[in-house]
């Protein structure tokens, strides 16, 4: 039990208080005891004074009439005790009461300090009682010399019975005072113990893990300040954890990160290799056939060299792009920027595929919002990434479907997108379909593209500090595009 900081200052203040109460106790009964017995010997005194004072006339007379036993018997009827009456010697018993016939010899007085005049004051105890006695002894003096002396002894009953009562009512004091500061303890004990133990509390807690734990607030003062100091150690721990957690996210994002780029790296060269293979094979093959006379006809001999060069081409568009990217990666595209209407890069972009649209069968039309604010950008990388975003949309829609290519404001941005009437993108690819050989085709169809197109406008929008998005149509088909702050 006195484990506990609550039961160890109860126990400390009830100590303190029977010690301050024993000694205040203490103190009282000796100034009582003091006090009372000092006014009983200048009492006694005052009575041997006066018995002295009567007797010394007498004494001085020779005692003709035998006064002086009469005195003496009167004083010791009157003080409750024993007066005695002696002359110059110790033996010379002169007069007494009448009290303790035989004891004459036993009550000598002090003969020699009384016959230089002194006053003698002895407590003893009865001899066959347990009481206390008060002796005084005065000396009795004339104008001749002394006379003798006066001995009066009494006892000290009643001033016994008042320090015992003081000595009770010391001991129930005490008691009282020790009741008292026990409640008192238990109340001052837990304004502090209460605290100390929610400090505690919710340090438990802290050690848990659980840094959002506070104690609540309390008044100034030292226990106040412990608590604040907790909470400012838990604010501390809870803003160090979040930050190492923010760090473990971002390490982890970093690693998931590494792999995919690892990941992205590999399918890159396989990729790239495949890209590359492919056309290469094909020019290979109809120029072999060119130099061992396999294609013999002119008409043979034409078809070999177009099919080689349009492979050719294919593989330097390959090349082209794939350097494009690199120098995205590597920061070492610099954009001409300058002032553009938006109109004007719409219809740059459709200058590009009017042809292409044509040979497809498709229909385009333009949604541009009017008044909208001239972009200053790189013209020639923005046209760019609208002529790809219409590449992938002529890839995938039907003969004799339509495109929208269109324009608007959205808050501080300007919104541009093509839309078509495709397949649409499976929910799972919508966010892949902006990584480098991700090729979007026809339904049933197999993809003969290079899948570098929508890579190259998303790294043309972030170089212009834009964004880009994909969403499937409601009605049918998808929707590519991006937005640019009307800032730039």
């Amino acid at each position: 039990m006195f484990r506990s900081v609550f039961w160890r200052l109860v126990a400390s203040q009830v100590l303190v208080a029977l010690l301050a109460a024993v000694l205040a106790g203490a103190l009282s009964y000796r100034l009582f005891r003091d006090y009372y017995m000092s006014a009983e010997e200048e009492n006694v005194i005052r009575i041997g004074r006066a018995i002295a004072d009567l007797a010394a006339p007498l004494l001085d007379e020779g005692d003709p009439r035998g006064e002086v036993g009469a005195i003496a018997r009167a004083a010791g009827a009157a003080v409750g005790g024993r007066v005695c009456i002696f002359g110059r010697t110790e033996h010379e018993l002169i007069a007494a009461s009448a009290e303790g016939e035989g004891t004459e010899l036993e009550e000598k007085p002090a003969i020699y300090e009384v016959l230089a005049g002194e006053i003698t004051v002895e407590r003893t105890s009865a001899e066959c009682e347990p009481r206390h006695l008060l002796k005084v002894t005065v000396p009795i003096n004339s104008a001749r010399g002394p006379l003798g002396s006066v001995m009066v002894r009494v006892p000290v009953a009643g001033t016994e019975a008042i320090l015992r009562s003081v000595r009770r009512l010391s001991l129930l004091t005490a008691a009282v005072v020790g009741a008292l500061a026990f409640l008192l303890g238990l109340l001052v004990s837990q304004t502090i113990a209460g605290p100390l133990r929610r400090i505690a509390d919710t340090s438990a807690r802290i050690g848990d893990g659980e840094f959002a734990a506070r104690v609540q607030p309390l008044p100034p003062g030292e226990i106040g300040e412990l608590a604040a100091t907790v909470n400012r150690m838990a604010e501390q721990l809870e803003g160090m954890f979040a930050e190492l957690a923010r760090e473990k996210s971002v390490l982890e994002q970093s690693i998931e990160q590494a792999r995919r780029l690892e990941t992205m790296r590999r399918s890159f060269v396989a990729n790239a290799s495949h890209q590359l293979r492919t056309p290469l094979t094909g020019a290979r093959g109809f120029l072999e056939a060119l130099a061992d006379g396999t294609a013999a006809t002119p008409e043979a001999r034409e078809r070999s060299v177009a099919v080689a060069l349009r492979e050719l081409r294919r593989m330097q568009t390959l090349i082209d792009r794939l350097l494009d990217l690199s120098r995205f990666d590597a920061g070492a595209v610099e954009l001409e920027r300058e002032p553009a209407r938006v109109e004007g890069l719409v219809e740059g972009a459709l200058a590009m595929f009017e042809l292409r649209l044509r040979e497809a069968g498709l229909r385009v039309e333009t949604a541009i919002e009017p008044g909208l604010p001239e972009l200053t950008v790189d013209g020639g990388r923005i046209v760019e990434a609208l002529g790809n975003l219409l590449d992938n949309a002529v890839r995938v829609s039907p003969p004799g479907g339509r495109l929208v290519l269109g324009a608007a404001r959205e808050r501080d941005q300007l919104r541009l997108w093509v839309s078509d009437e495709g397949p649409g993108v499976p929910e799972a690819e919508l966010e892949s379909v902006w990584e480098r050989f991700h090729s979007r085709a026809r339904a049933g169809e197999p993809s003969n593209g290079l899948g570098l197109g929508l890579a190259i406008v998303r790294e043309i929008v972030l170089a212009h500090g834009g964004e880009v998005f994909a969403r499937n149509r409601p009605e049918a088909g998808a929707e590519f595009g991006f937005t640019l702050p009307t800032g730039v």
